[in-house]
């Protein structure tokens, strides 16, 4: 990456996602923002100016389950920055499933009610998907908690218990089903322990669970796409300066330019 031909400073994001969830909050006459399309790409990239002792360049990247570190790279607090937004500003997310749910044949009432079960659903499922992708992770057992069938899951729901079924599913998806008991277990013993779920939980699992659940209310689930676009849209400025990345991204270009990057400043 040169400065032939654009002078500015770069935040390397991982992907477009957190491009629109970044990009409208910044100053873009002092900073830009590029996606790099995966976390090894833009650390990679991060550590290469580092060697060469070029502060220019800074990465944001997903927590998830390995971290990462360096003078110049953020981390998320949580599992990634969807993640962050659900369990950082909760409100928000209770009034953006409402604004899914109200209708003519959902009053007022009902709609709050739903969307507040919904949002505890879905942390309720991300965080047994979460608990079990540690577990593989650190047994490096061959299972992808990736892309797993959400609704088929909520499908197999025992009274809001979700640990036999997404060890079913996964264990099925990944042709392993000698697995399911070692997930399950592993499950029940994380949820039930010490350990944080919250910080586990993937943004995607948790907002193609609300759009699983908001179909399960209207009958009409939205497009996961759009609903999480929308999701990032609703983060105003005094949310987003609740975010972990707020302040040190702030603190990287005052420091190297003098200049503010963020186009609200409290």
């Amino acid at each position: 990456m040169t400065r032939q031909l654009d002078l500015r400073p770069v935040v390397l994001v991982e992907s477009d996602s957190d491009l629109s969830i970044i990009g409208s909050h910044l100053q873009d006459d002092g900073v830009r923002c590029a996606p790099g399309f995966s976390k090894s790409a833009i650390l990679l990239a991060a550590e290469l100016h580092r060697e060469n002792d070029d502060n220019w360049v800074v990465a944001v990247v997903d927590h998830d389950l390995a971290g990462a570190d360096g003078s110049n790279v953020v981390a998320t607090s949580h599992y990634d920055l969807e993640a962050e937004i659900y369990f950082k500003i909760p409100e928000k997310t209770k009034r953006y499933v409402y604004s899914f749910v109200v209708s003519e044949k959902i009053p007022h009432e009902s709609a709050k009610a739903a969307a507040r079960d919904s949002v505890l659903a879905a942390r309720n499922l991300a965080s047994t998907i979460g608990v079990m992708r540690k577990f593989a992770h650190e047994n490096r057992l061959r299972i992808s908690m990736s892309a797993l069938p959400i609704a088929e899951i909520v499908d197999r729901d025992n009274d809001g218990d979700y640990v036999e079924s997404v060890a079913l599913v996964a264990s099925m998806k990944a042709q392993s089903p000698q697995s399911k008991d070692a997930l399950e277990d592993a499950a029940r013993a994380g949820l039930a322990g010490a350990e944080k779920s919250d910080l586990l939980c993937c943004g995607h699992d948790l907002l193609q669970a609300l759009c699983v659940f908001i179909g399960r209310q209207t009958g009409r689930p939205p497009r996961a796409r759009d609903f999480a676009r929308g999701f990032h849209a609703c983060v105003e400025c005094n949310d987003f300066r609740e975010l972990s990345i707020h302040d040190p991204l702030r603190a990287w270009l005052s420091n190297l330019t003098g200049q503010e990057i963020w186009d609200c400043v409290a």
